[in-house]
């Protein structure tokens, strides 16, 4: 790593060295041409690619935003104890700042300054991340945090990261003058990327060593499979879970949600297909700042396993008012803070008739002359019809939208029904929404979504329908 790391300064050393050198030939060129020639077109574009250069490279001030709301000793004390004690373990001065994330995520950084002057340590921690591991996971995950620290990784980082942030500005400037000027430094941007990211993943397996050491082989082991297929699972649970009751007024429990979601045997079994994926063949890009987890896990298998401490409770439980915590993340993420103030506050289990039952009566209303008469089991049928678009007034939309929209019509018509005939409605995180009446349950939407697609026949339909002993149900 030693090697990497002093090619990677001699690569960052000459981006610079290149930069200025072509800048001072590109701005030589019209000074030449002024003292011996006159002004020529070539003139104009020399200019305007040398200083694109030099605007380019100049060094600029860190402007750190907040990433979600600042965690404070005082009112999260379990958390910081946690945190402290790893940083004792490691030798570590604790982080300046310590703010709650949307996602997935652990990270460390120094933010403020120029080019790492004047910075300050900052730490960020996923409210996702800590509903989905336990305390010893976290503590491991901690532990590979401060490894950063500890192998002095941030202070090469952050000359790093502005070289690459100085090199993307470079390219696209020089890009858009249109005369290749940039295809030297692009293909220069490539080698130091390669090397760069070669070091970058050196690091992580060097900070997988102190989460082991800290946190215990099989915690460490544990928490990057955990924290890797809660992040396959993460984009999922906010674009179809979340989204649609934020953008709807109401504010679920954000954490509780994707707990459930995670559990839903759907989601479940996608994960755990995947991972075991990723750990028998995952393969590393040379462009990836992070090991494949395969090599992550089989680095820890091949040191000195310590002992392990018993399973204990989700790391969430370290946070003291998640409701109020989560209420602050999302004004953090909102375009308009004032917004997200104004969201009700809605249980999981209450979403369906306070969240998605007015959805789905206005989306029926719409439909209501060609519903008035359309029996459950006729569904097929006017869904496979030529004049299917025109009676519901979806011509309007795209050619890829208009199968959605129509499928979504027809379950939001089902739901709509089945709901004022008194059937009871669950709408859980990572499952289909599903109504029960007795012993008999239904599912208008997962059905309804596959219509017209390969293998599903009418019979399939009909079956469900009559089992339901809805067939002969209209949907207005």
């Amino acid at each position: 790593m030693r090697s990497r790391i002093a090619v990677s300064l001699l690569l960052m050393l000459g981006f610079y060295l290149l930069a200025l050198s072509m800048a001072l030939a590109l701005l030589f060129v019209p000074y030449y041409q002024l003292t011996h020639d006159g002004v020529q077109g070539i003139t104009v574009i020399c200019v305007i690619s040398g200083l694109a250069i030099l605007w380019s490279i100049l060094p600029r001030f860190d402007r750190f935003k907040a990433p979600g709301p600042r965690l404070t000793e005082h009112a999260q004390p379990e958390l910081f104890q946690l945190v402290r004690r790893v940083s004792e373990a490691t030798g570590q001065a604790m982080p300046a700042d310590i703010f709650l994330l949307p996602e997935v995520n652990a990270w460390v950084s120094n933010r403020g300054g120029i080019m790492g002057l004047g910075s300050r340590r900052v730490m960020g921690i996923g409210l996702t991340l800590l509903q989905s591991v336990s305390i010893g996971q976290l503590r491991a995950i901690v532990a590979h945090e401060f490894g950063h620290y500890a192998g002095g990784d941030l202070r090469l980082g952050v000359w790093l990261y502005k070289t690459r942030e100085a090199m993307r500005r470079t390219i696209e400037n020089l890009a858009q003058t249109g005369n290749g000027f940039h295809k030297p430094f692009l293909w220069y941007a490539n080698v130091f990327m390669r090397i760069s990211q070669s070091v970058s993943r050196a690091q992580e397996l060097a900070a997988d060593r102190i989460a082991a050491r800290i946190g215990g082989v099989g915690n460490a082991m544990d928490a990057l499979i955990a924290v890797h297929g809660a992040a396959l699972a993460y984009n999922a649970y906010w674009q179809q879970e979340l989204i649609p009751v934020l953008t709807n007024g109401y504010r679920p429990p954000i954490a509780a949600g994707f707990s459930h979601f995670l559990g839903a045997q759907p989601v479940a079994d996608a994960v755990s297909k995947q991972i075991k994926s990723e750990l028998s063949r995952g393969v590393a890009d040379p462009y990836d700042s992070h090991p494949p987890l395969n090599e992550r896990i089989a680095a820890l298998r091949a040191s000195d396993r310590t002992k392990t401490p018993p399973v204990d409770a989700r790391a969430v439980s370290l946070l003291r008012d998640v409701q109020r915590l989560e209420w602050e993340l999302l004004q953090t993420l909102f375009t308009d803070p004032q917004k997200a103030k104004e969201l009700q506050s809605v249980e999981w289990e209450e979403t369906a008739p306070r969240v998605f039952l007015p959805v789905w009566r206005d989306e029926s209303a719409k439909h209501v002359e060609p519903f008035r008469a359309l029996r459950v089991a006729d569904v097929p049928r006017f869904y496979a019809s030529g004049d299917t678009l025109q009676r519901l007034r979806l011509t309007h939309l795209l050619p890829d939208d208009r199968e959605r929209a129509v499928r979504n019509a027809i379950g939001c018509g089902i739901a709509a029904r089945l709901y004022d005939d008194g059937w009871k409605c669950e709408a859980r995180p990572g499952l289909p929404v599903m109504f029960a009446k007795e012993d008999r349950t239904f599912e208008p939407f997962a059905l309804a979504h596959q219509l017209g697609t390969v293998g599903f026949t009418d019979e399939e339909w009909s079956g469900a329908c009559e089992r339901a002993g809805i067939s002969e149900m209209t949907l207005a």
